[in-house]
């Protein structure tokens, strides 16, 4: 055997196998493609981030104040907890959102009524309507237009006051003082951010929230309990001393006169105790006032997200994870939108369908969005052109 043959023979030996190099071999070019994926998705981040940062840039005015959106993350159908709005809030809007330098306020909610320890595989249709988003929405929008009232009615955050805190020092210190001791405090206009809802529960929770919130009865009723009498206060002191009575204490407690007063309270029904223990109500009007302060209806934006849930959506989940470059660039524009400020009338025709392609997926589990949203919302609401 000569030595070229030799040579050729040790070389052979020290490749691999076949299946090892076809193992290896394929391995590398999915770490490949899913590295080159990556950088796409990167860029294409990087150019919508550079056409946002042109708003960054703009000079803005002394008396001109930042805009400022609330953007509401929940979980998406069929989902029990946040991972993925998160994940798709940090990899595709967030950036964008830093770039145009839009201020936000982050809100997080469980839309779920579910606990976490009972949650199985065999609840479905989680997350659908469950109402938590339309409640924070409602709670907001009363905040700020009972804040707005009393700022221009000073009386009626007095009255509302007076019936969380009986005590009425407060209100006769600060009668004493006169206008020049005030400290100045600038007014604060008070009005609501825009709503930035991500799928199209959220979008039809907030548009719903927006609605009553609006629209329906805004006084408030504050309930405090009675003060109780002298006889009554005195003899609850009694009846709760935790010292432990005696055998003389026994005895003497049998000899009680039945004609007594104190007796005749111990043995009086208990609906005559529990009436003592009845609340009183205070009416705070805030209705008669809305109709004259300038508070303008705040603006709403859609973020598609379609969330795959289940075994059944594992294909295309590897699919994205290799393949992200078009999602990337329909969510990156969709965000831009918002940060350029692209808004239009909202249009009852077709508005109220976006997201509809949502419903098909897993964790709708055949529900609906339902809309319950007044005619004077629908024509006045303005709405982002996301989509």
């Amino acid at each position: 055997m000569s030595s070229s043959t030799r040579i050729l023979d040790k070389i052979r030996k020290k490749i691999p196998s076949r299946n090892t190099l076809l193992f290896w071999g394929s391995a590398a070019s999915l770490i490949g493609y899913h590295q080159y994926n990556k950088r796409q998705c990167k860029n294409i981040i990087l150019q919508y981030s550079k056409i946002a940062s042109e708003i960054a840039n703009q000079p803005c005015g002394p008396l001109d104040s930042p805009r400022k959106v609330v953007v509401i993350l929940t979980n998406q159908p069929g989902e029990y907890n946040l991972y993925k709005t998160r994940e798709y809030w940090s990899k595709y809007v967030l950036p964008i959102f830093v770039a145009g330098a839009l201020d936000y306020d982050l809100v997080e909610i469980r839309n779920t009524s579910f606990d976490q320890e009972n949650q199985s595989s065999s609840d479905v249709g989680v997350g659908v309507m469950e109402g938590k988003v339309h409640e924070y929405v409602v709670g907001s929008v009363f905040s700020e237009l009972r804040a707005a009232i009393e700022l221009k009615y000073p009386h009626v955050k007095n009255a509302r006051l007076a019936a969380e805190s009986p005590s009425s020092t407060l209100f006769s210190q600060s009668s004493e003082s006169s206008p020049e001791d005030l400290p100045f405090t600038p007014q604060k206009q008070h009005k609501l951010n825009d709503f930035i809802a991500i799928g199209r529960n959220s979008y039809a929770e907030t548009l719903n929230g927006l609605s009553e919130g609006l629209f329906s009865n805004l006084d408030l009723t504050i309930k405090k309990p009675q003060h109780p009498s002298p006889e009554n206060s005195s003899l609850e002191i009694l009846e709760t001393n935790p010292s432990t009575p005696t055998q003389n204490d026994i005895s003497s407690t049998s000899n009680i006169d039945p004609t007594s007063p104190n007796h005749d309270i111990l043995l009086s029904d208990p609906a005559q105790l529990s009436s003592a223990n009845t609340q009183e109500s205070s009416i705070i009007e805030y209705e008669k006032y809305k109709s004259s302060i300038d508070f303008p209806t705040p603006s709403i934006g859609y973020l598609p997200f379609f969330c795959y849930s289940g075994w059944s959506s594992i294909p295309i989940r590897i699919f994205n994870f290799f393949n992200d470059t078009k999602n990337t660039a329909y969510y990156s524009q969709q965000a831009l939108n918002i940060v350029l400020d692209s808004k239009r009338p909202f249009v009852k025709s077709s508005d109220f369908d976006l997201g509809s392609d949502e419903e098909t997926m897993n964790g709708w589990s055949n529900k609906h969005a339902e809309f319950v949203v007044s005619q004077k919302l629908s024509d006045n609401i303005l709405i982002y052109d996301t989509c």
